[in-house]
């Protein structure tokens, strides 16, 4: 079998799944493997026959036991390498394994050194970077954030990553600076494609085991050993997204209310130019824990959720082929944002890009219920907040 059906398979574990964690946002307060388990939750079981779901499951564990020994197979592959970015994927193909400390420290040396054999390769520092969270790397990823820094000043993405290390350090000043520059930004690039297209890539480089392929759900046979595996490893891109949306969030005594324009320039960037669906829904929750979303703001909400929301149902449908899945993922290569692509998919099938007048959202982000739940938080997040 060739290797291009295999690749176009294993980028439906993420660009297809990535809408589902979209959905409902909090201000960021979910992390990534929260945002992994909603994705998990698409397999639903088969209750169609009567079975007791408390008796062991022999092929199932059994496929546990070889989902496991192919991760680590894929692991033990990125670590004979001699490519730099094969060591630096070793974040996302850690991120399935057990994470014992020697193996943690092991592969906290692989990154430090794909970080400084080839410091001018901007995809390897962003998947670097990504690796550090699972690991706990600190230092590491601070030295990263100033690489990125000095080499893409323009990226929003960058200045979000620098806001959160700020937070974590106590720093207010630094959390305002890094809030000025994301405001200051003209896009915000996660290099989210590009990573799943790598991630792809390195998946489809040992075939997966019989009982993987064999796996009784509704996924593609040859692809079946990653698509979770894939969807769990693509979320390890994101950083964390709630020290952005708690620093522009008012309470009554008005803190943060000096941010409020800060925080309108980087909501609306964020919200109207970022590479990812995930992305945007952040931008348009700075708006709303600011304050300063206007009525444009609203109807290119509007917009978006009926775009993810139509290209969800076309994507658990069942219709998304191969061949779609690939065009789907050339379409975010050219347009640059997750949401475009998206759009094409839906027009391919028909589908109005927007939504008629009469079509009522079911979880608007601007809603009076969600503006209501941000004041009622604001005291309780901003008072473990000392950033």
């Amino acid at each position: 079998m060739s290797m291009r059906p295999i690749v176009s398979r294993l980028l439906a574990a993420c660009l297809f799944a990535t809408p589902m964690l979209v959905m409902a946002d909090d201000l960021g307060v979910c992390s990534v493997p929260i945002a992994a388990e909603k994705t998990a939750a698409i397999d639903m079981p088969d209750y169609s026959v009567e079975t007791d779901p408390d008796l062991p499951d022999p092929a199932q564990e059994q496929r546990e036991r070889a989902g496991k020994a192919y991760q680590r197979a894929i692991v033990d592959m990125l670590k004979s390498s001699a490519d730099p970015r094969d060591w630096a994927m070793l974040g996302a193909g850690f991120y399935l394994t057990d994470k014992s400390e020697h193996e943690r420290s092991e592969i906290r040396t692989f990154l430090e050194r794909a970080a400084k054999t080839d410091p001018a390769d901007a995809q390897l520092q962003w998947l670097v970077l990504a690796g550090t969270r699972q690991l706990n790397s600190p230092a590491l990823a601070s030295q990263i954030i100033d690489r990125l820094e000095a080499d893409e000043p323009d990226n929003g993405a960058v200045w979000v990553e620098a806001l959160a290390r700020a937070a974590t350090n106590h720093d207010r000043a630094g959390v305002s600076t890094a809030l000025e520059r994301l405001a200051m930004s003209s896009t915000v690039n996660n290099h989210f494609s590009d990573t799943i297209k790598l991630i792809a890539e390195t998946y489809a480089r040992i075939p997966p085991p019989d009982e993987l392929i064999h796996s009784p759900d509704n996924v593609a046979g040859e692809s079946k050993a990653y698509v979770y595996s894939l969807a769990i490893a693509s979320a390890f891109v994101f950083p964390a997204y709630q020290p952005l949306t708690t620093t522009c969030l008012w309470d009554e005594t008005g803190r943060n209310a000096a941010h409020a324009p800060d925080c309108e320039r980087a909501g609306r960037l964020m919200s109207q130019q970022s590479d990812t669906l995930l992305t945007r829904a952040i931008g348009f929750a700075v708006l709303r824990a600011s304050h300063t979303f206007n009525d444009d703001d609203v109807k290119n909400a509007r917009n978006q959720d009926w775009v993810s929301e139509n290209f969800v149902k076309l994507a658990m449908s069942g219709d998304a082929h191969a061949a779609e899945i690939e065009q789907y993922h050339l379409d975010w290569v050219e347009t640059g944002n997750e949401v475009d692509a998206m759009r094409r998919r839906i027009e391919r099938m028909d589908i109005a890009p927007t939504p008629p007048d009469d079509w009522i959202e079911t979880n608007s982000r601007f809603s009076q219920q969600r503006i209501e739940q941000d004041t009622k938080g604001a005291a309780e997040r901003l008072a473990h907040a000392d950033y």
